[in-house]
């Protein structure tokens, strides 16, 4: 057992207690929740505060200069990724609290995180290898070793490759429940 396990234990039941306390004033459906449905939603309230820290930190840094060096600028960049997480996780808060897929949080909510994914995720890619190929012309990447060009260029581009096949499972959902929607005001509007 190290050193730190009993602060980590420490740290985790005080920070679900508190969650726990907030969630159970603000969210009376959390008191009907399984106790894993409780962890979980724990969980994802400090997986959005850490998110939104992590896109004020890494966005001052991305939005910097790049004299820190490549690799802390890529990795800031990469890191704005959790831009789209809130939405992820308020869907399944939605979920769990047992919102219809159709209403208009849970369509607002999937377009917020279906753009916010597409802007994260997809749209600073390119971004990311033009700075990767701008340093590579320049030959600070020789000075790099295999593994930190590994972690630049591959690891990246496999999350990218994943990130595209979510992104297609997202867009094919929100076009779903758009055409579902128009669907139905043409028919509303047809029976008036």
């Amino acid at each position: 057992m190290s050193a730190s396990a009993p602060y980590v234990g420490y740290a985790r039941r005080t920070s679900r207690a508190g969650s726990r306390y907030i969630s159970s004033i603000c969210w009376s459906y959390y008191s009907r929740l399984t106790f894993y449905q409780q962890v979980e939603w724990d969980t994802r309230i400090y997986s959005n505060i850490h998110a939104v820290i992590v896109i004020i930190c890494c966005g001052t840094i991305a939005l910097g200069d790049q004299a820190g060096g490549i690799a802390p600028y890529i990795s800031a960049l990469r890191m704005l990724s959790e831009a789209s997480t809130p939405f992820v996780n308020q869907r399944w808060f939605l979920d769990a609290c047992k919102y219809e897929r159709g209403t208009s949080i849970y369509v607002i909510n999937g377009l917020l995180m279906t753009a916010s994914f597409f802007l994260s995720r997809l749209c600073l890619a390119p971004i990311q290898y033009h700075v990767i190929y701008h340093y590579w012309q320049t030959g600070v990447l020789n000075a790099m070793t295999s593994l930190e060009v590994f972690a630049l260029i591959i690891l990246p581009a496999i999350a990218d490759v994943l990130n595209c096949y979510w992104f297609y499972k997202m867009l094919r959902g929100a076009f779903k429940i758009v055409t579902s929607l128009f669907k139905d005001n043409t028919a509303k509007k047809l029976k008036d």
